[in-house]
């Protein structure tokens, strides 16, 4: 079993600061927060999806820390107690 982080943990410091913390702290896994609820400050799909260089600057952080990707998060809340809230999530 490999530890994990969900990134939006640490959403106050940039990509790079964030995968540094965590291979210092023993983490080996990292899900990524790609929208919805989730903070993207760390991730922005499309330049991810766009660009190549974007993609491979990104893949190559991720590497030079040592991390795996556990998930990509993107979720909302459907039962969100108020409508308007909860149909932009259904």
């Amino acid at each position: 079993m490999k530890l994990g982080l969900f990134n939006s943990a640490l959403n106050n410091y940039t990509f790079e600061e964030t995968c540094k913390i965590l291979a210092e702290n023993g983490i080996q896994m990292i899900e990524l927060g790609a929208g919805g609820v989730s903070y993207t400050s760390h991730v922005d799909p499309d330049a991810l999806l766009n660009s190549d260089e974007t993609f491979t600057q990104f893949e190559n952080t991720i590497k030079k820390y040592g991390l795996g990707v556990s998930a990509i998060a993107c979720h909302g809340n459907p039962l969100h107690p108020n409508k308007a809230s909860r149909e932009i999530y259904d």
